[in-house]
């Protein structure tokens, strides 16, 4: 019913299930989940897949900063665990916090750049995408950036003018694609030049909708925070 993975569709999941005995549950590895409104939104990085449980958000809690979830509702419990999205938890595991509220546009200068900066920027992107996005799965990617993701210093201002070369080079940028291409790619030329972003994946439902930004501290490099508050974070990496 609802759900959109960054490469293909997703699913509604139905109750019915035999109540469950009480038992403490988690996020089973490589599922991320928000609530939005009334609503359970599940992330499968495995996959790639989201999935949309309506009106289950009022039976269930995530807890900061583990992958421990709290669920009042047996039956929905056991439909979790029967789809792989929870299992029963011996002992919690960290999960990234999610990030701050999104409250400031990146200060980007209007950069000119010379022809030559302009085709050295195009092609390192172009590199970056050639052999770490094409071809790789949504697993592969998440992978990839988290493996890069703290390595570099948090710095606002030099991570500013980064996207600003990034996006006044973009057009020359072949294969540009989507939302997943483009933070994926600035996020790598970002960690070329030692700096840190999060990569936020963000989900809306009525109509669902799935989208990704690069965001440092409460400023969001690569569109506007008009459009991304909009969106509910699932997954950081």
């Amino acid at each position: 019913m609802l759900g959109r993975s960054p490469k293909g569709q997703g699913t509604a999941l139905s109750d019915g299930a035999v109540p469950s005995a009480r038992v403490s549950y988690g996020l089973a590895d490589q599922v991320h989940a928000a609530i939005r409104g009334d609503d359970l939104l599940l992330l499968s990085v495995a996959s790639g897949q989201y999935f949309c449980v309506p009106a289950a958000g009022a039976g269930l809690r995530l807890k900061d900063g583990s992958n421990e979830v709290a669920i009042q509702d047996h039956d929905l419990a056991e439909v979790l665990v029967s789809g792989g999205f929870i299992k029963v938890l011996r002992a919690p595991s960290p999960r990234a916090p999610a990030p701050g509220h999104v409250k400031r546009d990146a200060q980007l200068s209007p950069y000119r750049l010379d022809p030559w900066a302009t085709v050295r920027l195009a092609a390192a992107a172009t590199i970056s995408a050639a052999v770490g996005f094409h071809g790789r799965s949504f697993a592969q990617l998440v992978a990839v950036a988290g493996a890069r993701s703290g390595l570099g210093r948090t710095d606002l201002a030099l991570s500013e003018k980064a996207a600003g070369r990034f996006l006044a080079a973009l057009p020359w940028v072949p294969s540009q694609g989507d939302c997943l291409y483009r933070s994926f790619v600035l996020h790598a030329l970002l960690s070329r030049e030692g700096l840190n972003a999060a990569w936020v994946f963000g989900v809306q439902t009525w109509p669902f909708e799935a989208h990704c930004w690069l965001q440092v501290e409460d400023v969001v490099l690569d569109d506007t925070c008009d459009h991304v508050s909009g969106f509910t974070p699932i997954l950081v990496v």
